[in-house]
């Protein structure tokens, strides 16, 4: 027997229990448990306790497939249609400690437990007055929602969000850390003489397209992901849609409800390379993180805005180690990241097209 714990998150007391003498000594101890399944391992008890805190927080992340309980799962819908993993889950709580825990409130009345997903069972003796009641209630309920308390740090932690937010940190590290050697001639030494040049520490850029063609599970969830993201790269945000606004690294981000209002609509042209112009161009960064899909700033439909578009000349000037390209259907870069590219071609350009696999369209 032992508590459940699951990183910083601040649970309710709760006992986890295996069949046999684990559920005598918690009721021995009149402690609230739960008896895990026989072949589940702790991960999965951890994982199936967070689901449902988990699908609040971000609706449009296909959890039971990112969790694993499911190798399929509907892309198309936002409805809980599915199996609920911690539906066997439940809380055996005495009546003593249901009406003195500070997280769990309810009157141990049976017409108010039963009606507050509470079912009062005989837990002890058969005798008149020495009935030792105990009641279960499913562990959602019992948890209820730990969004308040959970920060998507220490899910990463936890080894629970998709695996793409992992991947963009360890390269953006991998390129801050790596190491190459450079072959060089010494003068004074009249000897070859290379060096270690260590990874560049250049800031890095994000640029997220939220326009109308990405599908809106995908946008959604990327807004409320983007600041941690930005955070963790330490890295300058452009977000562009029916219109482009650029955050500095370190400045504060509006909140997710507010970038909301960028989703949808067509694309535009003039602000984004206006923002290249001011913020990006003629520098030295270390990765360019691109989310979108084929839509481009010098696409054919904006060419009566012909005369905003970046020209050779302007790129010469700018840096860049390496591109990471999320695009949402494509194995190339996304449109609005093909200045990139054209300003560094020789940049190591890594391309990712299962990222949007764990999310809804």
């Amino acid at each position: 027997m032992r508590q459940l714990k699951i990183g910083t998150i601040p649970l309710p007391k709760l006992y986890v229990c295996s069949p046999g003498e684990d559920i005598t000594q918690a009721r021995e101890l009149g402690v609230p448990y739960i008896i895990k399944p026989d072949d589940w391992s702790d991960e999965k008890l951890v994982k199936a306790v967070l689901w449902r805190t988990l699908h609040n927080l971000f609706p449009d992340i296909m959890w039971l497939k990112v969790l694993g309980f499911t190798e399929y799962e509907n892309t198309c819908y936002r409805e809980l249609d599915f199996e609920d993993p911690a539906k066997d889950l439940v809380v055996h709580v005495s009546s003593e400690e249901r009406t003195n825990t500070g997280g769990i409130t309810h009157s141990t009345s049976p017409a108010m437990d039963q009606s507050d997903d509470y079912r009062l069972t005989n837990g002890g003796s058969n005798e008149e007055n020495d009935i030792d009641e105990w009641g279960e209630m499913g562990i959602d309920s019992y948890i209820g929602d730990l969004g308040w308390y959970v920060n998507i740090e220490e899910l990463q932690a936890l080894h629970v969000l998709p695996v793409f937010l992992d991947d963009i940190a360890t390269a953006i590290k991998r390129n801050v850390m790596s190491v190459s050697w450079m072959d060089g001639w010494n003068k004074k030494l009249d000897a070859p003489m290379g060096s270690y040049a260590g990874g560049s520490d250049a800031p890095n850029l994000i640029i997220l397209d939220v326009s109308g063609s990405i599908p809106s599970g995908v946008a959604g969830t990327m807004v409320s992901l983007i600041d941690t993201l930005r955070s963790q790269a330490n890295a300058d945000l452009i977000i562009t849609g029916e219109r482009s606004q650029f955050w500095a690294a370190n400045t504060e981000l509006p909140s997710p409800d507010v970038l909301a209002w960028m989703i949808g609509g067509c694309n535009e042209c003039s602000q984004f390379y206006e923002i290249l112009r001011k913020r990006v161009l003629g520098k030295h960064w270390g990765n360019v993180i691109v989310f979108g899909d084929n839509d481009a700033p010098n696409a054919d439909r904006f060419i009566g805005y012909k005369n905003t578009w970046l020209k050779s000349q302007e790129l010469q000037s700018t840096r860049i180690d390496r591109i990471l390209a999320f695009h949402t259907y494509r194995d190339e870069l996304p449109g609005y990241g093909l200045w990139a590219k054209d300003a560094a071609p020789k940049a190591d350009t890594v391309i990712n097209t299962s990222w949007v696999s764990c999310m809804r369209h």
